[in-house]
């Protein structure tokens, strides 16, 4: 008996898990992921973001799916704007987004800003109109892009990261230029 006991039988325990990654797109249209792919399914995962401007009144989230870097490159599964957040300078918002998948595969997205405790949500079925073949050609296209996609996405931090020096060497000469 190859089990390595006389009659014995084990027991085999099937997973439903997420077949792509599920994340939000952020500045510079990169994706951040929240859930990666292969969490078993129900699962819940949160990750906090903040403005990037001053002022910055609202929110918009880009809920996507897939493995790529770049949400221009991956499916998107939902669109909306958590509205209301006080003026506050760059950074201090805390807007914290929560991704929950129940046992039926339905995603639920919460975004809270923490200081204010406004709150929106929005439900999708990731795996709706997602054949087999076309979760396999997702996970393809990822592989056959990797580098080049990770290349993408260092460029997109890079510019990002240089308009928020660059926003901020502005404040600063508005603010103190006559030191």
């Amino acid at each position: 008996d190859l089990l390595g006991g006389e009659g014995r039988q084990d027991d085999v325990l099937l997973l439903d898990v997420l077949p792509l990654s599920l994340g939000i797109e952020s500045m510079g249209g990169v994706v951040e992921r929240i859930l990666p792919r292969n969490t078993a399914i129900p699962c819940e995962a949160a990750q906090v973001f903040t403005t990037y401007a001053d002022g910055q009144t609202g929110f918009e989230l880009h809920v996507v799916q897939g493995e790529r870097e770049l949400a221009a490159d991956c499916r998107s599964l939902a669109r909306f704007t958590l509205r209301g957040i006080p003026k506050m300078a760059a950074g201090l918002a805390r807007l914290e987004v929560r991704f929950a998948v129940d046992a039926d595969g339905l995603l639920t997205v919460t975004a809270r800003e923490r200081t204010t405790g406004i709150e929106q949500e929005v439900e999708v079925k990731p795996s709706y109109g997602l054949s087999d073949e076309e979760i396999e050609k997702m996970l393809l296209s990822a592989y056959d892009h990797g580098e080049a996609d990770i290349q993408a996405r260092l460029l997109a931090e890079r510019r990002v990261e240089a308009e928020r020096v660059l926003m901020a060497t502005e404040k600063a000469l508005r603010e103190d230029g006559d030191l």
